[in-house]
């Protein structure tokens, strides 16, 4: 939650400014940089909102202004995701195209996962776990990475294989227990993998609860759940560096 108490800001306007000396310009710039940081972080959340409620069309709108005028990789990584969710592949892969040569570990990983669900979305299953393996060769622990890795294997019908590496990376990494998505994706890949799906979820259930919050939904373990398994999607890195 955002919480403004503009009655105590004692903002005083740039216009009643008195002539800008040398340290009042520095402090001016500073503000501006600020502010237009925060301007920045606003539109983002605002557009993975619109996101979660399933308003992808103002999200692009906010996402493609702040494109024009900032083509940061991240952006330009959320908007192509609003337009995969669109479901235009063709414009999602163009703007994929557009980003600019990566330059640190988090910049390779990112595009790598965007190349890799843009291969995916095309039904290219091969071509989407090279890429996301590459990202993993970036960012070994990073969570939608290995995430993706494993939905990518499942729809290439290693099934076994996805199981694992979740498994795996749980083991290694036990704040991966806490991201509902993995655990939710876990759960659903127990289901199709055998008809004994019940007491892996226990299990993976019981050690959860060691861990989690009070807060953690236990819903994501799907005990309860009588019907056929949901969807697997790759996790959008839209969501995961908004939460960041």
């Amino acid at each position: 939650k955002l919480q403004f108490d503009v009655g105590s800001a004692e903002v005083v306007p740039l216009s009643d400014l008195d002539a800008p000396g040398p340290e009042s310009a520095a402090s001016t710039a500073s503000l501006r940089h600020a502010w237009d940081r925060r301007t920045k972080m606003v539109l983002c959340v605002t557009a993975c909102h619109h996101c979660g409620l399933k308003q992808y069309k103002p999200a692009l709108k906010l996402l493609s202004g702040l494109v024009k005028t900032d083509p940061d990789p991240q952006y330009v990584s959320m908007m192509a995701y609003v337009l995969l969710q669109l479901g235009d592949v063709a414009s999602a892969s163009k703007v994929a195209e557009a980003v600019g040569p990566p330059e640190s570990a988090e910049q390779k990983t990112l595009r790598a996962n965007l190349e890799g669900v843009v291969s995916f979305a095309s039904g290219d299953f091969k071509a989407s776990i090279a890429k996301f393996q590459e990202a993993t060769s970036h960012l070994p622990s990073d969570p939608v990475s290995n995430n993706n890795l494993a939905v990518g294997h499942m729809y290439a019908r290693d099934l076994h294989v996805s199981i694992k590496i979740l498994e795996n990376k749980l083991a290694e990494d036990h704040t991966l227990a806490l991201r509902q998505p993995v655990v939710l994706n876990l759960c659903s890949m127990y289901e199709l993998a055998s008809t004994k799906s019940k007491e892996s979820k226990q299990t993976l259930h019981t050690w959860i609860l060691k861990m989690a919050s009070d807060d953690f939904d236990v819903r994501t373990t799907r005990l309860a759940s009588s019907s056929s398994p949901s969807s697997l999607l790759c996790s959008l890195v839209v969501a995961d560096r908004c939460d960041r």
